[in-house]
């Protein structure tokens, strides 16, 4: 029985032994089946020729391909290299570039190489042949913790970065040319610039940004959101390299997903090395035996059991996954079988407003969340890319639940489902690109409209200045006419008078929306009778009226006793005289009628309302809103050119603004136009005159006669005008022409009496004359005298030294004037 026992302990024994034997020869065999997948003749070119196939690395990016700290080159990428030479029983040189750059720079031109992890690009596929990819990375974007930044979108204006040659470069060139990434060298150097602020934010794949930020402990850093591009690394050959190519594309397909996947877990997921080949096909062997040994069908059954339960874990983290993908994607995404919603994402309810149950209804339908304006045209856009059966891109204009316009670019593509084809879409919403393209639109027609109303004033201002100018020198030369009579030489006087003062009030004009637009021109309140204010106007424009034979009448809303008002007397009087100057100029016949009337609130508030009328030429109704802007008249198309800055109406709108009220306009074409605007009122009973009182002591001149008078005028027409005025109050009068002269006469002559300052000379100017002056002398009178004339002028001349101001063109009444009161104080 023993003898039996031990016989039976012996067969198994043997047994046991002959099947590790087996095991073992089947496991050499393997390396003798490497080549099994290759024909002959590609066998047979590969031994003649691996020794002169260089596989290329041209960069240290972990965990793909890295030095370790031992000086060896190995990572994820590496092991694919040494899998394909295991594959294929030979050694390739290994070929080493400074960086990915100069790598790429060499494959166009070379050829008898292999570049192992490379993604595909359409630039690239002119030198290059690519293999079926092997592993996928996603790209993601890398921001500081406290960046708002979420999408892709949100870069549109930032400082973005992304690795110079790689395809991630050729990505955002195709779907997202808003971006124009800096190109840094390496993904440390754009790592590095986001966490130091010099990048907002970097394009990058996330397994190495990842590692990077790891190893470099960098805590300011985050994955703010996707990119939407997966790098998709393959293998590839010279294009002029076609047998190697098929070698290689062979070689990729006998890496099983097996292998693929522990290599990922290898440098991926777990970060630590594991067993290497030969070591895993000893254990494997040993794992073999004993289960041999042991017997257990037990446990080969348990085995079967493992490896399925595994594989619908494997599965059920795949579903996972991808379901993840889709809801923190932050495009919306869909799927339609049959003219039905399958899926959705969050993402597309949050865009859209409406929820997962209402859209998975068998109720829903597409055309809800298109623009309706826009359903046609939406329509025959899909069909004619729709019936292609290719995917396709269309930009559609969709509306949200709530009513909300939205501009959109799909994504359309096809997949297999439930025996049938369905559509599958990706939805990005491009609303915030869109409306930023309608703005520059604008802006571009606001631009051109700006550049038309430039060349309309620079016309208008050239007819403005030469027609009275031509006026001026015209009727000048006919001064110099032989013969002329006395009545002649009064007529030409007046006109160059008119002329004068028509080239003026352009000038004023000018000077008053120059103080306007910078916020210099200040209000002057002060007490008057309005009634008096009016037929002041009157007078004035009653001779102008009835040369065209116009008629001109006025209504007073008030009686005498109850018309005074606190307002700013000069610029009511310059609102009234443009509105009735225009009236005049653009009425052939009929009449003018202008005035106010009282009104009171049922809130107590109390207004004036004044008003002007014409039955002249009118306004077109589109234009009714731009005679109100700057250098802009009724028409600006119009070729008659009617005198005027086209700035008066714009002032007058701006003085009206200033003294609390309001301005509009009413006008039928050919039948006439009315101006309307209100002044704040309150009823003043008691009026104090003594101001008025003071400036009527001064209206006569009494008799005076200085000694001695000095002109500062660089100027020699203003000088001779001024000696014209003075030459009858003083008895000698001295002309220099620099502030230098008037300094060094005024200390060798103490018997100056009065002297006339010029502000604006070459050489000290004015100011820093009267200051010298008033060194040696504080009892002489200095009169300022300039051709500018903005807010705190006046000021500046008396804090310089000067006793009085006055602005040219000098009006010789006003001057007189002056001169008699300073000189009786």
């Amino acid at each position: 029985m023993r003898v039996l026992q031990r016989r039976h302990i012996s067969l198994s024994v043997i047994r046991a032994f002959l099947f590790i034997a087996f095991l073992l020869m089947l496991f050499a065999s393997c390396d003798s089946e490497k080549e099994n997948f290759l024909t002959p003749k590609e066998f047979l070119w590969l031994k003649n020729n691996h020794a002169q196939i260089d596989v290329l690395f041209g960069y240290d990016s972990p965990p793909e391909a890295f030095y370790n700290k031992k000086g060896n080159y190995e990572g994820l990428l590496v092991d694919y290299y040494k899998e394909l030479e295991s594959k294929l029983g030979v050694k390739f040189n290994f070929k080493e570039f400074e960086n990915w750059s100069s790598l790429i720079e060499y494959s166009k031109t070379s050829k008898n190489f292999i570049i192992v992890g490379i993604a595909k690009t359409s630039e690239r596929t002119n030198y290059l042949r690519f293999t079926k990819p092997f592993i996928e990375i996603p790209y993601v974007i890398f921001t500081q913790k406290n960046s708002e930044i979420k999408n892709m979108d949100d870069l549109f204006s930032k400082h973005v970065c992304a690795t110079k040659q790689y395809a991630i470069i050729d990505y955002l060139a195709e779907l997202y040319p808003e971006i124009k990434p800096v190109e840094v060298n390496e993904d440390i150097d754009g790592i590095r610039g986001v966490a130091s602020g010099e990048y907002d934010a970097m394009i990058v794949s996330q397994m190495h940004g990842t590692y990077i930020i790891e190893k470099e402990t960098i805590a300011n850093l985050k994955i703010s959101g996707e990119s939407g591009y997966i790098n998709s690394l393959c293998a590839a050959v010279s294009t002029k390299d076609p047998q190697l190519f098929r070698i290689i594309s062979k070689a990729i397909d006998q890496i099983k997903p097996e292998q693929r996947k522990e290599i990922l877990n290898k440098w991926v997921n777990s970060g630590l090395g594991k067993l290497s080949e030969k070591h895993k096909r000893i254990l494997t062997i040993i794992l073999f035996s004993i289960v041999i040994l042991v017997g257990s069908l037990w446990l080969w059954l348990v085995s079967l059991k493992k490896q399925v339960f595994k594989k619908t874990r494997l599965v059920r983290e795949s579903e996972q996954k991808y379901r993840s993908i889709i809801e923190n994607s932050n495009d919306a995404i869909f799927i339609r079988f049959n003219g039905k919603f399958e899926l959705i994402n969050n993402k597309f309810e949050k865009l859209f407003g409406y929820t997962s149950k209402e859209v998975l209804s068998n109720t829903f339908n597409v055309l809800d969340i298109i623009e309706h304006e826009k359903i046609d045209l939406t329509k025959e856009n899909i069909d004619n890319k729709y019936n292609s059966e290719k995917p396709f891109i269309v930009e559609l204009i969709g509306k949200t639940k709530q009513g909300e316009k939205l501009f959109l670019e799909v994504a359309i593509s096809y997949l297999d489902y439930k025996n049938g084809i369905a559509i599958q879409g990706i939805i990005h919403n491009i609303t915030l690109r869109k409306n930023r393209e309608i703005e520059l639109l604008k802006a571009k027609e606001k631009a051109e409209e700006s550049d038309k109303l430039k060349s309309a004033f620079l016309a208008n201002m050239s007819h403005e200045i030469r027609t009275p100018m031509n006026g001026i020198l015209g009727f000048t030369d006919l001064l110099d006419t032989p013969n002329i009579t006395e009545a002649k030489k009064h007529e030409f006087i007046n006109v160059i008078k008119q002329s004068g003062n028509r080239m003026l009030n352009t000038v004023n004009d000018l000077i008053d929306i120059s103080k306007i637009e910078t916020n210099q021109m200040s209000v002057s309140y002060s007490i008057f009778n309005l009634n008096e204010r009016i037929e002041n106007l009157v007078n004035f424009f009653e001779l102008e009226a009835k040369t065209k034979n116009l008629k001109l009448n006025y209504v007073l809303g008030l009686p005498n006793n109850a018309a005074k008002i606190k307002t700013d007397k000069s610029k009511l009087d310059s609102i009234l005289s443009n509105l009735i100057k225009n009236a005049i100029k653009f009425t052939k016949k009929g009449t003018i009628d202008f005035g106010y009337e009282y009104i009171k609130l049922e809130d107590g508030d109390e207004f004036l309302q004044f008003y002007v009328k014409d039955t002249g030429i009118g306004i077109p109704n589109n234009r009714l809103d731009a005679i109100f802007n700057r250098f802009e008249q009724a028409d600006i198309e119009d070729q008659q050119a009617f005198q005027g800055s086209g700035l008066g109406l714009a002032i007058s709108k701006s003085y009206v603004k200033m003294l609390g009220g309001k301005i509009w306009v009413n006008s039928i074409e050919n039948i006439g136009t009315e101006f309307y605007f209100t002044l704040p009122f309150k009823n003043i009973q008691k009026l104090t005159l003594d101001n008025d009182k003071a400036s009527q002591k001064n209206d006569t001149l009494t008799s005076l006669k200085l000694s001695k008078t000095l002109i500062v005028e660089d100027d020699e027409i203003s000088a001779i005008y001024l000696k014209e005025i003075l030459k009858e109050l003083t008895n000698k009068i001295v002309h220099v022409e620099s502030g230098e002269e008037a300094v060094t006469y005024c200390e060798l002559n103490n018997d100056v009496e009065l002297v006339f300052m010029d502000i604006k000379m070459a050489g000290i100017g004015g100011f820093e004359a009267t200051r010298r002056i008033r060194q040696f002398n504080k009892n002489v009178k200095i009169i300022a005298q300039t051709a500018y004339s903005m807010p705190g002028d006046k000021e500046k001349t008396i804090k310089a030294g000067c006793n009085e101001y006055i602005n040219k063109p000098i009006n010789s009444s006003l001057l007189l004037k002056k001169i008699e009161v300073l000189m009786q104080h």
